[in-house]
């Protein structure tokens, strides 16, 4: 038995089985089970092996090596096993449908008398004539039957016609005859390819031997190709998503969550605590993400003002002079825990109202319920050691809707600088007795802030040396009729600790016609007037 590998159809070695065993000696069934070594086809021929080893050791004298001389295999030397096979056999027995059994023997005594022979001699049977076997010969179809024509598909041709008159089931196919050119081409045809898969063999060979990257690929090198492509292209994306979830993992369990909800214009200020996860020192940059509502105090004065107006318990470290450097550096010893903080202050108005709303409700006077969209805020303590963060924290910002004090309506004609002065009430109404306490310890100071960027607005005070309990605007107006709508913060400490009064300004450009006159005199003019598809001049 030869034994092949069936990826590069290269011969390992051959075996042989001993049928010796499956003998079965008047039993219905006999079965061997054989544990066979694997030989190197070379060495199977005691004369070729014995050949060839005469060979290798001349190669060996003419090269000059004096290795270790090469075992001897062959006759009287064991061959060497290159792998076993496990072979099992059995060998069932039947019994021939043409056999025709004969009657025993007739028991002692008793003669069975033949007639026999064309003289009429009588004959006694013998043991060895009565078990005799009788076979019936069958006449072979011209066609050479169901095997031959199996056997001669490959060299005739396909056929699918049957014979009607065979005795096998649904008749013997019938061939065309074909002429002896014909069959010799088919021949040929045949051996050709067979030459041609044992030269590819022979060249995949060679390639294997030598290492070279084979020309062509055959069939089984493209499935093993793209086998190995898609394992790799698994074991990536298995990688990649290992690295994302164990980086979703160790971000989730350093993160902390800052829930808030932030009124337009209004100051809220918490702490985060942060804690030097190393033994020695170390700097952590504090980064924030492009976010310019949220902003780290620095600045102790403020701290202690922001910290008394949110009513945080006192006795808690906070934040000295000197704590950061470069702005948002800041250093800790080995295992050191300080409260970071933080002030977050709304300054754009479109984050408050919901798409198609008006301030205090909808344009027909009914209270709206559209959600306001939320935002995070991820604020990261880098170390400065390896440049990863040693902490996270993230700002879950909802808002809320403006709530409106006071609303004012000016006009002014158009491409006209508006300018006007709005007194400030006194006593301001202060939200709490923390608003009261901040106010006290920043002073009686008025500080205004705008939403508009074009809008100049400040403080000032009524009478010289007095207290600032005045604002004024200065507004360029546009084109008529063009409105425009801008939100005024009031806060009474300088660190803009807790807001005040939120006021509503409408300014509202309006068209300007010139008239020039004369002091006693009359004069007559006109005003274009555009109020349905058609225009009027109106007389003034």
């Amino acid at each position: 038995i030869d034994v092949f590998d069936g990826d590069s159809l290269l011969q390992h070695g051959t075996l042989s089985v001993d049928l010796r065993g499956l003998l079965r000696q008047g039993r219905e069934f006999s079965e061997v089970l054989l544990e066979c070594p694997v030989l190197d086809h070379r060495d199977a021929n005691p004369e070729e092996a014995a050949r060839n080893r005469r060979r290798r050791g001349a190669l060996r004298l003419a090269t000059g090596d004096t290795g270790a001389p090469e075992p001897m295999v062959g006759a009287g030397a064991a061959a060497v096993a290159r792998g076993a096979l496990l072979v099992r056999l059995i060998n069932i027995g039947r019994t021939d449908k043409n056999y025709v059994r004969t009657p025993p023997l007739p028991p002692e005594g008793i003669r069975a008398w033949m007639m026999g022979g064309a003289r009429g001699q009588v004959k006694a049977p013998t043991a060895s004539s009565a078990h005799v076997r009788k076979l019936r010969v069958k006449a072979v179809p011209e066609s050479g039957g169901a095997v031959a024509a199996d056997m001669s598909a490959a060299i005739l041709g396909p056929s699918n016609k049957r014979d009607p008159e065979s005795n096998s089931g649904g008749g013997v196919p019938v061939r065309k005859k074909l002429s002896a050119k014909q069959v010799m081409k088919n021949i040929r045809g045949e051996l050709a390819k067979a030459e041609e898969r044992k030269l590819k063999r022979q060249a995949r060979l060679k390639q294997l031997r030598t290492g070279e990257a084979p020309s062509q690929l055959y069939p089984e090198d493209e499935e093993k190709l793209l086998r190995e492509h898609m394992l790799h292209d698994i074991e990536h994306a298995r990688n990649q998503r290992r690295h994302d979830l164990i980086t979703t993992q160790l971000k989730t369990a350093i993160s902390t969550a800052h829930p808030i909800r932030a009124a337009y214009g209004e100051t809220l200020f918490f702490e985060h605590e942060l804690r030097n996860p190393y033994s020695s020192d170390a700097c952590f940059v504090v980064d924030i993400e492009d976010d310019s509502e949220l902003q780290l105090v620095t600045d102790a004065g403020e701290w202690r003002a922001l910290r008394t107006a949110a009513k945080y318990p006192g006795g808690a470290g906070g934040v000295e002079d000197d704590a950061f450097a470069s702005g948002n550096r800041l250093f800790l010893v080995g295992n050191e825990r300080i409260m970071v903080p933080f002030k977050y202050q709304s300054t754009d108005p479109g984050g408050h109202i919901a798409a198609g709303q008006i301030v205090g409700g909808t344009t027909d006077g009914t209270v709206t319920n559209t959600p306001l969209p939320s935002k995070v805020i991820s604020v990261a303590f880098i170390s400065e050691i390896d440049q990863q963060p040693a902490a996270l924290m993230e700002v879950q910002v909802t808002p809320l809707p403006i709530i409106v004090d006071r609303t004012f309506r000016f006009q002014s004609a158009e491409h006209d600088f508006f300018k006007n002065r709005l007194r400030v009430p006194a006593p301001l109404p202060l939200a709490g007795a923390a608003s009261s306490a901040a106010a006290t310890h920043a002073g009686t100071d008025l500080i205004v802030r705008c939403s508009d960027s074009t809008a100049v607005v400040g403080t000032m005070a009524s009478r010289e040396g007095g207290p600032k309990d005045e604002l004024y605007i200065k507004y360029k107006c546009g084109a008529a009729p063009s409105s425009k709508e801008m939100f005024l913060l009031l806060y009474r400490d300088r660190y803009m600790a807790q807001l005040s009064e939120t006021w509503q300004v409408f300014m509202h450009s309006l068209r300007r016609a010139d008239v020039a006159a004369v002091v006693g005199q009359s004069t007559s003019s006109s005003v274009v007037i555009r109020g349905t598809d058609k225009s009027r001049r109106v007389a003034v």
